[in-house]
């Protein structure tokens, strides 16, 4: 069961252990050492699953294409942000779960003939297609949440690499401002490992917990409400761990990785 917290002292390690973002994005980038403080072992980058729709045959058509057929009321500020990120990683329409299918980013990377690597992000398949519009039959990467069931897998294997096989280890859930639904301040949980499957539940939140770790801060894990992968730090055995669970696609990362939508300087 969770319990609000009201202190938020106990994120104050988090806080002062990152690199402070202050003017870090007009000078160089922003970095793992940015979301994750650089004090662990070994990190992982967990990479947001994609999906392909096979009840769309044609290849060709595109988010925008499809965006043309259906206008939307820019002079609505909220349907202004849904219209400038169908651009980016597809769009949302009436889908058929069925016919879904999930795409590995190491699958799409194959077939758009990019190099599979850690600072692969988003914007790497958007400059790759013909118009920079997503095609139709792809939808991309949620930004800031993590699905039910990588969240599950990756419980399981801090489970399998903590031996907290029964998931009991007490752990902080914390919600940035910017994931919450009223704006006015974070928002801190406290409860058993298991518990970060009843913040799926939560009222005032909008999205999974931006961090979440035990008591003694020995690995750390942060769903950034502005990546489409979800960042993880913590011994070399847990990151191994993750590594090696096929439902997981997950690549070993520093705190010197950037992550920003300019990190990939290898797929111009």
């Amino acid at each position: 069961m969770l319990e609000r917290v009201t202190d938020l002292s106990a994120t104050d390690w988090i806080r002062k252990n990152v690199l402070s973002l202050e003017n870090s994005a007009s000078r160089s980038g922003n970095y793992v050492e940015h979301c994750i403080p650089a004090i662990y072992e070994a990190y992982g980058k967990i990479f947001h699953n994609m999906y392909e729709d096979t009840s769309v045959d044609n290849k060709t058509v595109t988010w925008d294409d499809l965006h043309k057929q259906k206008p939307v009321d820019l002079g609505d500020p909220l349907q202004t942000v849904l219209h400038d990120a169908t651009k980016v990683y597809g769009g949302e329409c009436e889908k058929d779960p069925d016919k879904l299918i999930r795409i590995r980013w190491k699958e799409l990377s194959d077939r758009y003939g990019l190099q599979y690597h850690a600072d692969l992000n988003v914007e790497s398949f958007t400059r790759s297609f013909p118009t920079q519009s997503w095609p139709r039959y792809l939808t991309g990467p949620d930004e800031g949440m993590l699905e039910g069931s990588t969240c599950k897998e990756i419980v399981k294997s801090i489970a399998t690499a903590t031996s907290d096989f029964d998931l009991s280890q007490e752990c902080f859930f914390l919600y940035d401002l910017i994931a919450t639904t009223n704006y006015e301040s974070d928002l801190l949980y406290r409860g058993r490992l298991k518990s970060v499957f009843d913040t799926y539940q939560l009222d005032d939140i909008s999205s999974t917990p931006t961090y979440w770790w035990p008591i003694d801060q020995t690995w750390l894990v942060c769903t950034d409400w502005d990546l489409p992968f979800t960042l993880i730090g913590g011994s070399e055995k847990l990151i191994s761990t993750i590594m090696s669970n096929h439902e997981l696609e997950c690549l070993p990362v520093a705190p010197t990785n950037r992550i920003d939508y300019k990190s990939d300087t290898i797929n111009r």
